[in-house]
């Protein structure tokens, strides 16, 4: 059984782009207990997605296979570059959950078939419920109900990915909104029943503002394992 201390020492670890030293798919796997899915959330500015590519490029340069599926398209240009300029990593822009949900089931083996999919070790999403929070608003009561089921989707095929395969998703996320939150409770991931599909729930926040140039402070912890 992998134990918290464990997953405290993964997000403790130096997190230097291309570190060398020991498997980051291992450190993954480690975080979030197996061939599974986790997700990290919080609110804006908080690290979910430096925290993401910092893992993703590690990964590359352990010569592991990454799909990042940006769903914001909101990267700094120079995160673009390092994307798309690192060895085994596929970045793909998607503009809907549907898009979202039909690249991952395009990628989960089906044994019938001669022709397998193309093989990745880890796949992030980054975020979850970015398209559907952006209309969420302005929808009916049934069309939130359809775009909640749809985020559920995505968190549920990715587990049968990961589990089909050994691979591993990191998926990004927003908190619920303060409205309908008991007063002293907590937030949960966007998304509804969703999170019940994902093995490890990280939360995100930020413990520093930044000054003169350097860097926002934030920290990882675990939400629920």
């Amino acid at each position: 059984m992998i134990t918290t201390p464990e997953k405290q020492a993964v997000l403790g670890a130096p997190s230097t782009p291309q570190e060398p030293g020991s498997d980051w798919l291992e450190k993954l796997r480690i975080l979030v207990g197996g061939a599974d899915v986790g997700e990290v959330f919080g609110d804006s500015g908080s690290g979910k997605t430096k925290f993401c590519l910092t893992v993703a490029l590690n990964l590359a340069a352990h010569n592991h296979r990454v799909l990042y599926l940006d769903a914001e398209e909101n990267l700094a240009h120079a995160d673009k570059l390092a994307l798309s300029g690192a060895p085994n990593v596929h970045l793909k822009i998607v503009q809907s959950l549907k898009e979202v949900l039909d690249t991952v089931g395009a990628l989960i083996p089906d044994p019938r078939s001669k022709k397998q999919p193309t093989r990745y070790d880890a796949i992030f999403v980054d975020s979850l419920g970015f398209n559907a929070l952006i209309d969420f608003a302005t929808m009916n009561q049934r069309e939130k109900g359809d775009a909640l089921l749809q985020v559920i989707a995505v968190a549920g095929s990715l587990k049968r990915w990961a589990q089909a395969t050994g691979g591993v998703a990191l998926l990004t996320n927003q908190p619920q909104s303060w409205m309908g939150v008991p007063q002293g409770d907590v937030r949960h991931p966007f998304g509804d029943k969703a999170e019940f599909a994902v093995k490890e729930l990280l939360y995100s926040k930020k413990v520093g503002r930044s000054e003169n140039g350097s860097p926002t402070r934030c920290r990882i912890e675990i939400f629920r394992s």
